[in-house]
């Protein structure tokens, strides 16, 4: 990944409370100390709002007014959100993770810790004051569902396992990884294989018998599943997961496989790397990007390479 400085100025902190467990109070208490401030030799700007349409918005407003960073805390979702806003300018983005799954967090190597949130915040701002501060190009999905179009940092999910996604959002209780594997047990008896219309790159459409479609640039989901282990943030290609029809009791084993990296010993499972790819399948199956909800009936998707810029600590 290639580097850069970063210089000095107004920095956005976007915050999502949804987010895993919610802030804690300690890096509550740090971010209202701060808010509206001038910490060291920059302006910090924290904007907390209840949705998302929301917090968008009022980004959008300070991107506006000039800014030198964007610093998300949350999840995969947040990141996706910074993404939208700095993808295609040369504004960095800086990731403090905090969210439930926190996947494209681990495949950039950033340490999630429940204990250090509130030191990895301030090890972002703090980096901003120095020259030796520096970013690295990370590449983008551009990602077409519907009538949306919008960019996406770790994965596009069509089939079962956005499904389970959807199921992995109302069980809130239920921690991390733990959760997206019991919304595997919940969706697996339900759910058969369906036939999806697949086109890579410039190749022909095909018809195939699948249970699920997933587009990966990270190199896992499901808070931390490694289904593309190879998959690289910078190669400029998306690492393309199928899998085919399966009995339940197949199938039940693919995810906890992939987690031991066994999976791609299967035969029903492919992975292969592509630029771009179009599926369109039943239109009743829901797509998701970044674990938020998209649209239904299919996707069309290409990696933009060094479409933003990754702030490092």
């Amino acid at each position: 990944m290639a580097k850069s400085p970063v210089s000095q100025g107004r920095v956005l902190v976007l915050l999502n409370a949804a987010s895993g467990t919610g802030i804690d109070a300690e890096t509550l208490g740090y971010l209202r100390a701060h808010a509206s401030a001038r910490v060291g030799t920059y302006e910090l700007v924290v904007v907390d709002e209840p949705d998302a349409s929301s917090l968008l918005a009022r980004a959008r407003h300070e991107l506006d007014r000039g800014v030198i960073a964007v610093v998300v805390r949350g999840g995969d979702g947040m990141v996706q959100l910074g993404v939208n806003l700095v993808a295609g300018t040369r504004i960095p983005l800086g990731i403090v993770p905090a969210g439930s799954g926190n996947d494209f967090a681990r495949s950039a190597g950033i340490p999630y810790s429940r204990r250090s949130r509130t030191e990895q915040l301030d090890r972002l701002l703090r980096a901003l004051e120095h020259p030796d501060a520096f970013t690295e190009s990370v590449d983008a999905m551009r990602v077409r569902c519907g009538d949306r179009e919008v960019w996406a940092a770790n994965s596009v999910n069509f089939g079962f396992d956005a499904l389970v996604n959807e199921r992995a959002n109302v069980l809130r209780r239920v921690p991390g990884t733990l959760r997206y594997i019991a919304a595997i047990l919940l969706v697996t008896g339900s759910f058969e294989a369906r036939e999806f219309v697949v086109a890579f790159d410039d190749e022909d459409a095909a018809t195939r018998e699948v249970t699920l479609v997933a587009a990966l640039n990270g190199k896992s989901m499901g808070g931390g599943i490694k289904v593309a282990p190879q998959a690289d943030l910078a190669d400029g290609l998306l690492d393309v997961l199928t899998v085919a029809s399966l009995p339940r009791i197949g199938f039940l084993a693919v995810f906890p496989s992939a987690m031991i990296g066994m999976h791609t010993l299967l035969p029903q499972v492919a992975l292969r790397r592509v630029r771009r790819m179009k599926v369109v399948g039943p239109a009743e199956l829901p797509v998701y990007a970044d674990g938020e909800p998209l649209g239904h009936g299919g996707f069309e998707v290409e990696v933009v390479p060094g479409a933003w810029r990754l702030l490092r600590a």
